[in-house]
């Protein structure tokens, strides 16, 4: 019964991440991309998207986001490039639809789910107390370089659950899916699995284009 008992947890926090205590948080930066404007230079830590040493869970702050609006049906294409041997790119896509009426700046914690709807209800500005609106980002896909990354570590739940993606080129991340919602998307970006050799105290660059068509 344990073991069911932790499998249906994992599933419900799979389904939603509602954050009811912990402080919003404000994107540093959020590059908006468009046919005219479709690349940026993302700056992100090694271990932003995920980090072992806070569970698993990534850091707003420690990864860069975009935004890109799609109409449902359309292919959308990311792909996110390090030039780094040994950093790997890990994101995830979320959908701020009518019920997000929120800024896409603001984020319902510092840590971020990578395979799950984060949401916060009645956010509102920690300083100032200003009401922000609701923040509801469903989730819609994920995934991480998986050329050359870290092997995934034997009875680890969370993160051998995250989508691996090989096309052969380490540094390489290509996240490609047909928009379910008409409206506006938002993903984050940064590193996962990291080598050795890659400096985890700074943040590199990482360039990252988006088709919609």
């Amino acid at each position: 019964m344990k073991t069911i008992s932790t499998l249906l947890s994992a599933a419900v926090i799979s389904l939603i991440s509602v954050s009811a205590s912990q402080a919003t948080t404000q994107a540093s930066t959020v590059f908006h991309f468009d046919m005219k404007k479709n690349t940026d230079n993302f700056e992100v830590r090694a271990s932003g998207w995920s980090d072992p040493k806070f569970g698993d869970l990534g850091w707003v702050h420690s990864s860069d986001w975009g935004t890109f609006n799609a109409v449902k049906g359309q292919v959308v294409t990311i792909t996110m490039t390090s030039s780094e041997t040994g950093f790997h790119p890990g994101s995830t896509v979320y959908f701020r639809g009518a019920d997000d009426t929120a800024d896409n700046s603001y984020i319902p914690d510092v840590a971020l789910t990578q395979t799950a709807t984060m949401a916060k209800w009645g956010a509102s500005n920690d300083d100032t107390g200003e009401p922000l609106g609701d923040i509801v980002m469903k989730y819609i896909t994920h995934g991480y370089d998986g050329d050359g990354a870290v092997a995934d570590v034997a009875g680890d739940l969370i993160t051998n659950t995250f989508k691996k993606i090989n096309d052969g080129v380490p540094g390489k991340l290509v996240i490609k899916f047909k928009a379910p919602f008409t409206g506006l998307y938002e993903f984050v970006s940064g590193g996962y699995k990291p080598a050795p050799t890659i400096n985890k105290a700074i943040k590199h660059i990482v360039k990252v284009k988006v088709i919609v068509k």
